[in-house]
């Protein structure tokens, strides 16, 4: 129920808290009206019953006083024009009928010790009432009265003209809370929708315009207050990007970063036109097995996974790539994990060196030095160098086998 509630539009809300306070309030307001309706016809039945009780005791006192009963029953016959009275009896004083009247001819007699003198009982909807006959100080003996309270049809009528009212005040309490409560819904409504427009439009510089100095209006102020300071986060955001990207494509080393399956995430203009992407906003959502080296994607792949796995810098990868005219480049690549705030690994760091002219001069320097030992072993001839100022000098390995020196002789 609170799930369903907590669904409901603003509107719906604001009416439906309304009009539930008013059914409890109307509902209350009738119960207390029943409960003093009811309570003042009690009292209202009780006088009654009692100035009534008093008149027939009165004139009854003679027929008792002489034994007349016939005379004391057409005096309680009167009691027919009395529509809440029902049975009325006189008793002796020996507690025996003297006479009596009942409306609807049944002869109902009470048990006199359930009853005291001047205490009226209510027993559901009648009333049960025993007074004592005195006349000039002499006890004659009891008047019992038994009448009709109609308090369910007191609560019934109550209920129903309550219920008329409680329909009547729910129709116009629905009518005027669904025109009053656009003053408290609509500036939330409004701030949501413009809510809605920031996050779909990204501009953090427009602002909603305070129209009240109330609750409302202070959350407008704060929103604004919110949205200045996110837009002043996005220019430093975007300057400290634009400062970043710059000097990412300003080096000639190849960057480039990858998520946890090995998914292009970014890099710079020299690694992506190396992979022969010419625009840099292409190369995320890329893999190694969609660049011009993707026959090297696999050796790649186990790589980034080594490094993510074991949580290591890997360091001067040596291998070689494809470029997008069909050369190939020897690279120095150097990998790194990439962590959130967490310390979870998100993905891998690497940098690319282009190594290839110097492996050349290498692999020339190398082929130099073999083909000039080689020389010197062909032609029998050795070379040395000596060092004046320390008088240290080496020999080549041809020129020491001409003289026989070995390596124990000290140069």
């Amino acid at each position: 129920m609170l799930k369903f509630y907590s669904n409901l539009p603003l509107r719906r809300k604001i009416i439906s808290i309304v009009m539930f306070i008013s059914i409890i309030t109307i509902s209350i307001d009738s119960l207390i009206r029943i409960n003093i309706a009811v309570k003042e016809a009690k009292s209202n039945l009780i006088q009654n019953v009692t100035e009534n009780a008093l008149l027939v005791s009165q004139y009854c006192v003679m027929p008792m006083e002489f034994n007349y009963p016939q005379k004391a029953e057409e005096t309680l016959s009167k009691l027919s024009s009395v529509d809440y009275i029902n049975d009325c009896v006189l008793f002796d004083i020996y507690e025996k009928p003297f006479a009596s009247y009942h409306k609807n001819g049944v002869d109902s007699l009470p048990n006199l010790s359930e009853l005291k003198d001047g205490a009226p009982v209510f027993n559901g909807d009648y009333l049960y009432a025993l007074f004592p006959i005195n006349y000039n100080n002499v006890f004659y003996g009891h008047i019992y009265i038994r009448a009709y309270a109609g308090l369910k049809g007191i609560v019934i009528s109550k209920v129903i003209s309550s219920s008329e009212l409680i329909l009547v005040m729910l129709i116009i309490t629905f009518l005027l809370t669904t025109y009053l409560q656009k003053f408290l819904s609509a500036p939330i409504i409004q701030l949501k929708d413009f809510t809605n427009r920031v996050a779909e439009s990204k501009n953090y510089a427009l602002r909603i315009r305070q129209q009240s100095s109330d609750e409302v209006g202070n959350l407008y102020k704060e929103f604004n207050l919110l949205l200045q300071a996110i837009q002043e986060s996005e220019e430093k955001l975007k300057q400290n990007s634009s400062m970043l990207s710059n000097i990412i494509n300003s080096i000639p080393q190849s960057v480039f970063w990858k998520n946890r399956n090995s998914v292009y995430m970014g890099g710079n203009k020299v690694f992506a036109n190396s992979g022969g992407i010419e625009d840099l906003s292409l190369l995320p959502g890329l893999t190694d097995y969609m660049l011009s080296w993707k026959e090297y994607a696999d050796k790649y792949i186990a790589d980034d996974l080594d490094v993510m796995e074991n949580n290591y810098t890997k360091k001067n990868i040596i291998e070689i790539i494809k470029t997008p005219d069909g050369s190939i480049r020897w690279v120095n690549t150097t990998k790194v994990p990439l962590t959130d705030s967490a310390g979870n690994i998100t993905g891998i760091l690497g940098v690319l060196e282009d190594i290839t002219d110097k492996k050349k001069s290498d692999d020339a320097l190398r082929e130099s030095e073999y083909f000039l030992t080689r020389t010197q072993q062909i032609a029998h001839l050795g070379s040395y160098r000596f060092e004046i100022q320390s008088g240290l000098w080496e020999s080549s390995p041809i020129l020491d086998e001409i003289f026989g020196i070995d390596k124990e002789f000290k140069r």
